[in-house]
């Protein structure tokens, strides 16, 4: 499917992969955004721990290590069409 499809199928809270991203269990979710006190580090070193924190929207990716990290598109990813749901 195409980024524009898939876009919409992460906003519902489905994950989704680059087919060749599949084999080394790399796949992308979405986080809504929240709000949080800065009441632990590292936001405890800048702000007041009463202050609260506004966490925007945004996507991350589960990396080949098993790490999760934001994720940036490149012009490929956006205008592949290979993209597919890997979770529910």
């Amino acid at each position: 499917m195409t980024f524009e499809i898939a876009l919409g199928k992460l906003r519902a809270g489905q994950c989704i992969a680059r087919m060749d991203w599949i084999r080394d269990g790399v796949y992308l979710y979405f986080v809504p955004g929240s709000r949080f006190k800065a009441d632990r580090p590292p936001l405890s070193n800048f702000y007041p721990a009463s202050a609260e924190i506004s966490y925007q929207s945004h996507i991350d990716q589960r990396t080949v290590s098993g790490a999760h990290a934001p994720w940036s598109p490149r012009v490929e990813d956006l205008l592949a069409d290979d993209w597919v749901i890997t979770r529910s």
